[in-house]
């Protein structure tokens, strides 16, 4: 009997004839049986599609697969089968500042940093693992125009004197993929003078105003070709006047003698007062 492929037992009968005299016997085969060698160990394969994405984000898909093989046989003959295959589903797993997974869905967050990023997709199963690594590329760091600013408090000072307090800045956008996420300070230059004014730091100071015209000082704010302007305005001086002292009469004559035989003498008199002003 050849090698028995099917899981059926089959028998044949054979026959005996001698004039006109017959006899049987059959003989049976048993039915077949696949004989499985082990299960080879698990070949488990992930990928990912893209495997770079774009600075300001996006996802990759992630596929896994886990297969295994085993041959057979027929009865133990050699040759007489095949080799059948089994499929699993890996677990997934990803390792990676700014990434996120999913389910097979692996997503990656705007990229604020100057640098590249990576991530790492892990596939597991039966104890086998296969990695694939996507990347993420580098933020684009921009900046906004400069913004110089400048005030004074107050802006207008006393005829007799008195000062202002500065304020002062710059400051421009930091942008990361075209998004702001900063912003940068710098300290502007200062320039501008005027008579009766001195500036100490962030202080002005206007000294008494001894003219009857208001006068002013504007300062500017400069810092990478962009600048601001304030003006400080004191008021116009006005004399202060105290009040007139009482009157100061004299009288004189000259001569004070005139001869006997008469004559003439000259009188000569004036009164006068003071007051102080500031």
């Amino acid at each position: 009997a050849a090698n028995n492929t099917t899981t059926s037992s089959r028998s044949v009968t054979y026959t005996a004839t001698h004039e006109g005299k017959s006899a049987t016997c059959t003989v049976t085969q048993s039915a077949g049986s696949k004989q499985y060698a082990s299960w080879s160990d698990w070949t488990v394969t992930v990928s990912a599609n893209p495997t770079t994405i774009a600075r300001t984000g996006g996802t990759s898909t992630i596929t896994a697969s886990a297969t295994r093989t085993r041959t057979w046989t027929w009865n133990g003959v050699s040759g007489s089968g095949g080799t059948e295959s089994e499929k699993g589903t890996p677990a997934l797993s990803a390792s990676g500042t700014g990434f996120s997974l999913s389910g097979t869905t692996l997503t990656a967050s705007n990229n604020t940093t100057t640098s590249s990023r990576s991530c790492t997709v892990t596939a597991t199963h039966g104890g086998k693992t296969a990695t694939c690594t996507v990347t993420q590329s580098a933020g684009e760091i921009t900046y906004g125009a400069w913004k110089v600013t400048i005030t004074a408090n107050p802006t207008t000072i006393a005829a007799a004197g008195g000062t202002s307090t500065l304020t002062y800045s710059a400051v421009r956008d930091v942008l990361t993929n075209g998004t702001v996420t900063n912003t940068e300070k710098a300290t502007p230059t200062i320039s501008g003078s005027a008579t009766g004014f001195t500036r100490s730091g962030t202080t002005v100071t206007a000294a008494n105003n001894t003219s009857a015209s208001s006068r002013s000082v504007t300062y500017t704010a400069t810092h990478e070709g962009k600048s601001a302007t304030c003006t400080v305005t004191q008021s116009a001086g006005s004399k202060q006047y105290g009040s007139w002292s009482a009157w100061t009469v004299s009288v004189s004559a000259n001569p004070t003698t005139i001869a006997r035989t008469g004559g003439t003498s000259t009188i000569t008199a004036s009164a006068t007062r003071t007051r102080t002003w500031t």
